[in-house]
């Protein structure tokens, strides 16, 4: 038997933890420095307590080095015994970051193995969140019972290609400096997904869609985005703990998050989209209510705008008031260590008119949701970050990509999709989700958040076309960058700095009610602007800003 578990997405579970580019960018270089020079002996089987490490140097790729090909961590079988009382727990080092979908097979399993865990890691400390690369992989049998497993590894996802061996290089006779490039490389590589390379996010069958541990992924159209008051139902088999779903949700999955806790009688709601979030509101289940698991019930939401009300098979469930959200879509999910079968999702407008419907019984949704595979290779914005493509992102990693992996593919399936996502005034979208075709049609909305990211995806494209010299690429770019430059001047005052109203978070085309965010981005700029008046000693000026 082979099982694989997809771990590398950000969904997976509510405990995932994630840090900048850099940051994977630094753990890689201390990857590098931690490295083995010198193999050690592998033995045939890894037994209880011991802690594994693969003999390559981190800066070399196994001999297995193609995508469709096998890491594994340990070249023998792994014998997890725990009939002695005590769990059986092995720690793989894989000696570097890896990244894919997690595999293994089962060779006997004897007496009570269904308690078993594998958690990951970037570090060894870290073993208890998952993550999006990882290092360390633990495998845990708490229930007395003897299994016997053989070919743990990791099917990767990204390129494996030695970075010694990759279309670019660099050499110099400055240790550090040879390691800070390959550290480079590395990290630039793994965030390169190759076409078709991601799952299907959940497990559909005739009965339902089978949902494990995963936030919800909601509706991507634009559309979705923007509704106010709105009424959702759906069919549930809560399975183990219970289920849950999110209203009013931005394209990031962040919303209002409704969790049902069928075990233990508790409904709450969350700022998130996780239990981990801000809690807003936890009550118990009505006693009236007879709901419990491997049965299936019905859950009607009514949203309107700030107020949220949750009945199950017809009985109040939740009556919320909030102001964290406002507008935005809607999907279905399961807290972690919960696990639900959804059906028949109907929502509708607050006069019955549909917006969305479907069985939930075949794979046919799953791109409605981005929970499909990713339709084109893409770069994304870290191999443990959100794993979505970011135009800013996008600007540094292309630039490293042409003088080391060369992956032309997935830098203009990364310029493809971002560019469709052009608003009507000439800016960008600064994200989007890597399983989506690119859109046909550009958006006609007057709201984006990280107005700067527009710009760097103009960069993007001119690093590109100067690399390649291709003339049909830029011809189908210079529309897009003149009507994105129209706007930026549109922008300016007559002296040729921004106006203030164009930096300040309260103005539509930096909306999204992200005000704390664009703070955040812009104070440098705005800081910047008022040096230079009080150097000019201009009091026209200043008043202008």
């Amino acid at each position: 038997m082979v099982v694989t578990r997809n771990t590398y997405l950000k969904t997976i579970s509510p405990l995932t933890s994630w840090k900048s580019h850099g940051n994977q960018y630094r753990e890689n270089l201390r990857d590098i420095h931690a490295a083995t020079s010198d193999p050690q002996e592998k033995p045939a089987t890894i037994a209880n307590h011991e802690t594994y490490h693969l003999a390559y140097p981190a800066e070399t790729a196994p001999k297995n080095d193609t995508p469709t090909q096998l890491i594994t961590g340990a070249d023998g079988g792994v014998c997890l015994d725990s009939t002695s009382g005590s769990p059986a727990i092995v720690t793989l080092d894989y000696n570097r970051s890896v990244e894919g979908i997690p595999t293994f097979e089962v060779l006997t399993a004897e007496g009570d193995t269904s308690v078993f865990e594998i958690t990951y890691g970037e570090t060894y400390g870290a073993l208890s969140n998952y993550m999006g690369a990882f290092r360390f992989q633990r495998l845990n049998l708490s229930s007395p019972g003897v299994l016997t497993l053989r070919n743990v590894g990791v099917r990767p996802t990204t390129d494996n290609t030695a970075v010694t061996q990759l279309p670019g290089s660099f050499r110099s006779d400055h240790l550090k400096l040879n390691a800070i490039w390959e550290t480079g490389a590395r990290t630039v590589q793994m965030t390169e997904i190759h076409k078709d390379s991601t799952p299907d996010f959940w497990n559909v069958t005739s009965e339902g869609a089978s949902v494990d541990s995963l936030a919800p992924q909601v509706l991507g159209s634009a559309t979705a985005a923007q509704l106010l008051n709105y009424n959702v139902e759906f069919k549930v088999k809560p399975v183990i703990g219970g289920f849950g779903f999110t209203v009013l949700s931005d394209t990031l999955n962040s919303g209002i998050y409704i969790s049902c806790d069928i075990a233990n009688g508790l409904i709450s709601a969350h700022k998130g989209s996780t239990t981990f979030d801000e809690k807003l509101a936890e009550s118990a289940l009505p006693s009236t209510l007879a709901v419990g698991l491997g049965t299936w019930h019905t859950v009607h939401a009514v949203v309107a705008v700030t107020d949220i009300t949750v009945s199950i098979d017809g009985i109040p469930a939740m009556k919320l008031s909030q102001t964290s959200r406002f507008f935005g879509s809607f999907g279905l999910g399961a807290s972690f260590g919960h696990q639900a079968i959804f059906r028949d999702l109907f929502v509708s407008t607050p006069t019955g008119d549909k917006v969305y419907s479907n069985s939930l019984t075949d794979n046919s949704f799953l791109p409605d949701f981005f929970m499909g595979t990713n339709p084109a290779a893409v770069v994304v914005d870290g191999s443990r970050r959100d794993r979505i493509a970011y135009a800013g992102d996008l600007d540094i990693a292309a630039r490293s990509a042409l003088t080391s992996t060369h992956n032309l593919e997935s830098i203009l399936g990364s310029l493809d999709l971002l560019g469709s996502y052009q608003a009507t005034p000439g800016f960008f979208i600064p994200t989007a989700k890597i399983q989506q075709q690119p859109l046909a049609n550009g958006l006609d909305v007057n709201i984006t958040g990280l107005i700067g990211y527009s710009f760097n995806l103009v960069t993007a494209v001119a690093a590109m076309f100067m690399h390649t010299g291709d003339v049909a690429f830029a011809t189908t770019w210079a529309p897009k960058v003149q009507k994105l430059f129209e706007w930026a001047d549109s922008q300016t005052l007559e002296n040729g700095l921004p106006k203030r109203e164009t930096l300040s978070c309260n103005k539509p085309c930096l909306g999204d009610n992200t005000c704390k965010e664009n703070k955040n981005c812009f104070p440098n700029i705005d800081c910047h602007l008022r040096t230079t008046v009080r150097q000019r000693n201009n009091a026209d000026l200043a008043g202008d800003l």
